[in-house]
């Protein structure tokens, strides 16, 4: 049996939380009455969930390629690139 590890990054939030976050926002912005104050500040909401959901899949791309190369599966030079 696998135990399935989840990991949170340092604003407690996993990656679905954030993620369920930003779908959230998104629905938001595309309420036609939302006012420009109100979008803005969803909009630079949304922009640091992304940003932090991109740094979740690369540490998760980068745990990816370490598994890799330890098994063998892919030499260092292959997964640099």
């Amino acid at each position: 049996m696998t135990t399935k590890k989840t990991t949170k990054k340092d604003d407690g939030k996993t990656y679905r939380e954030l993620r369920a976050e930003l779908d959230e926002v998104v629905m938001k912005l595309q309420d036609p009455q939302i006012d420009v104050d109100q979008a803005a500040g969803l909009y630079e909401e949304a922009l640091k969930a992304a940003d932090t959901l991109e740094a979740y899949l690369q540490e998760a791309e980068n745990r990816i390629r370490k598994v890799r190369v330890e098994r063998g599966l892919a030499n260092a030079e292959e997964v640099e690139g």
